[in-house]
Formats: structure tokens, sequence, C-alpha cells
């Protein structure tokens, strides 16, 4: 379970005066504080301190004031969470044009990563990358993009954001801004959209799978979700079928990977999400809570095309259409086909190890999440701290005894394979060369 504000501590100044804003049915009502954390100092390295210093340099053209420069996004979420952010993004009045134009003649290495979104990438020396973007508002969405225009006013900024954990920002002083009670509802383990859920879900269909995923992180129970979102899926659910099965697939790999991740499926089960996003019908619920469990059980890294193995029942046939679907990269189909090919196989630690030193050797990452996704966690930790023995011989040996290259040489050496393997591994090429024949090298022939 999270400890929430555990090692952090938030200096409430909810000031007497709030100021609150309509837009589109949202009503916002602005709470400050300061933050005060080890995770929150260790955010701001000099690099960050010194962009964020750049930037306040200049005078914004409207009123003459400094530009003002916020963390937001994950980050400030995670440091609520007592977490130490993976990701450092920014926010700030200054234009786009006007940020990578200040910071490259500041000497920092930047990249234009999505300009006419209002993103500039900063590389520091330390090779980490900090994105700054310009506040924004959609003036035009179709579910998938937004045409946007920008904005000093961070309220705005924030009213446009998916969900209230979100659409917080935080000042490097430790200024905390929340404009819809997302604190509140970080500490409450409750996961709403901003304003109304059809407004923010028309925006964007995805956002009902990051939805899911952030429900999955952060809320207490995964069976427990406000009625008004649910409603609200359910009417727009087949919006998903607009966005690409690329951003699909990294938001429902993400969620297998995360918290209550079985129980979050089950529920975009229940709402028939599954047909939309490319999810096998029916699907094994039942395997995918196992397996998810014995991976968290584990203490490996989450490994999300196992359990997508598990979501396909083993009579369900190939899983090969659903790598094509699915556009899994090269490495991603072959784990997953291995698991599935291989997930009946019932082995000693011996059968495993053989595997791993075959002709063609199975990889020990491949045979680790099968052994895994068994639930034989014991055999597992063997075969981690196993080093993979070589084959005492080769081809070009044999080729020195007068074997001829090619099938002949083949045919011998997987017969000395499996009495190498069989002998577990101790055999010595001297050993598996008595009885080959052949005209040991410096012979001559004689």
């Amino acid at each position: 379970m999270f400890s929430f504000l555990s090692s952090y501590r938030l200096v409430k100044s909810i000031f007497p005066r709030t100021s609150c804003f309509r837009s589109k049915h949202i009503l916002a009502t602005m709470s400050t504080g300061k933050l005060e954390s080890d995770h929150f100092r260790s955010v701001l390295t000099d690099d960050v301190l010194r962009i964020a210093e750049v930037i306040g340099s200049a005078k914004r053209p409207d009123n003459g004031q400094s530009h003002e420069v916020r963390l937001v996004g994950g980050a400030v979420r995670d440091l609520l969470m007592d977490k130490k952010p993976k990701d450092v993004d920014l926010a700030t009045t200054m234009l786009p044009e006007d940020m990578f134009a200040l910071c490259e003649s500041s000497g920092f290495r930047t990249i234009a990563t999505g300009l006419k979104h209002g993103t500039i990438t900063v590389v520091t020396e330390e090779g980490q990358h900090v994105e700054i973007t310009t506040l924004r508002v959609d003036e035009e969405t179709d579910g998938r993009h937004a045409t946007v225009k920008y904005t000093a006013d961070w309220r705005l900024d924030a009213a446009r954001r998916d969900l209230t954990i979100n659409a917080l920002s935080l000042g490097l002083d430790g200024t905390l801004y929340d404009y819809f009670s997302g604190e509140q509802d970080i500490h409450d383990r409750r996961v709403r959209f901003v304003g109304d859920p059809v407004q923010r879900i028309e925006e964007d269909y995805l956002r009902i799978l990051r939805y899911f995923r952030f429900h999955g992180r952060i809320a207490a129970d995964p069976a427990v979700h406000e009625e008004v979102t649910l409603s609200a899926i359910r009417r727009l659910k087949d919006g998903l079928r607009r966005i690409s099965v690329e951003r699909v697939r990294s938001e429902i790999c993400a969620l297998l990977c995360g918290r209550n991740a079985p129980g979050e499926i089950k529920v975009m089960y229940d709402l028939q999400l599954a047909e939309l996003t490319g999810l096998p019908l029916p699907g094994n619920l039942a395997e995918l809570e196992r397996v998810w469990l014995a991976q968290r059980e584990s203490g490996r890294d989450m490994v999300p095309m196992t359990m997508l193995v598990a979501l396909h029942g083993p009579k369900q046939g190939s899983m090969l259409p659903f790598t094509e679907h699915w556009k899994l990269s090269r490495a991603e189909r072959a784990l997953l086909l291995f698991v599935a090919g291989n997930r009946a196989c019932d082995g000693d630690l011996k059968f495993y190890k053989d595997m791993l030193t075959h002709v063609k050797p199975a990889s020990k990452d491949h045979v680790l999440a099968l052994l895994v996704y068994q639930g034989r966690l014991g055999l597992a930790n063997e075969i981690l701290a196993w080093k993979i023995p070589a084959m005492p011989l080769n081809g070009h040996v044999l080729k020195q005894r007068g074997f001829q290259p090619g099938g002949e040489i083949a045919v011998l050496l997987t017969r000395l394979r499996k009495e190498w393997q069989a002998s577990n591994f101790t055999m010595s090429a001297d050993e598996l060369l008595k009885g080959v024949g052949g005209t040991p090298p410096g012979d001559g022939g004689k």
C-alpha cells in the first residue's frame, strides 16, 4: 500500500482568497502550499536551476515581468506520492521559438522535439533530458490531435489536462499550485477527470486507457470507480477505434505492469473495451491474475508480453495474428511466441538448461520469463544464477580432424552436443572426441 505524505511536508497555506474561474463546466479553486522533501531537492539539479534562471532572465512582452518556470505533470504527482520522479518536465510562459533560441544561445544542447506543440528538450551536461513546454490551451480537438493556442495563464493550462492528479504544478521554490484538488485526490487515492469526463475523453479517446492506467497505479481498490466516469467511458468507448494501435499498445502494456492490473483489466472487459483494443475474447482473467501475481512475487521487472500470453487461453490457437495486429517489435514478438509455445512444458532444471545450450539456444531472459509465467520461481532463481557453459567443441576442430564441412560436421556436432548435455555439461573436448574417428591435427594422416 502507498504511504502518501509520509516523508515530505506540504506546508499548507490555502489562502483566504481563492481564485476561481469557469471554463466549459470547469470550476477551479486554487490552493497553494510549500513542498519540502529530499526527492524535491534532488530534482533541482544545477542544470535544472540554470535552465529556469535563463528563461526567467527574459521579460514577458505583455507586462514586463519575468517568465515563470514550474515543474508539471508526472514529476509533481510522483513527488506528492513520495517518489523520486524518473523524468523532469517543466512548463513556462515563454513562447517555444523564443525559448529554443534563448536556451541554444545560452550554451544548452537544445532539440526541437515538438516545437509546433510548444515543446523543446534541453540536454544537460549530465545527459539528462528536460522537456520544457509553453503553457497552452486546446482550440480544436478531433479525439486524437489538438490545435493549440499559447497562453500565460497557468489555470487554463491545468484545465486542459486529463486528470486532476496530473494538473498540478510546482514552483521551483516549492510552492504547490493545485487548481482541481489533485493533491487531495492523491491523498485519498482517487482518480478523477478534470471537469466533465465526457469533454476530457472527447478531446483524446486515449484518455480512457490512461484513466485505467493511473487508476491502477493510485486507487486503493481497482473495482471502485465513480459512476460519472464509467458512464462517460461506456458512452464514448467506440472512439478507441480511432486511436493508433501503437498508442493503445503502449498504454495497455504500462497498465499491465502497474498495481492492480488484473482488477483494472477486468473492469475494461466488463465495459467491453477488449475488442476495441485488440485484446483476446474471451480473456483468461484468472490466468492473468495468476501470472501477474507470480511476476510481482519474483521481484523481477514486470514483463507485459507474458501477461498478454496469459490473457490468450491455450485453446485460442496461434498468437501470430495478435502480434501482427498489435505491431509488436521483433523482440516482443519473439518473447511472446516463446512463452506461448512453451508454457505447457513441465521439465526439470536440466530441461531448461538444455534450452539454453541448444544449437539454437533460447535466451536466458526468455527462459526466465517462461519460468515466472509458470510460477516456478525456485527454478527461475537457479537459472538466473547459472553461468551458461560453452560447448567445448566446434566445427573448426572437427574440420581439422578431417571431417567434411557441411552436413557431416553438423550431424556430428548435434550428436556430441547431446552427449555433452547428457553429462551435465562436464565432458571435455577430448572425452567427446573419443570414438569419433578422423585424423587428429598434426598426425599427417598416418
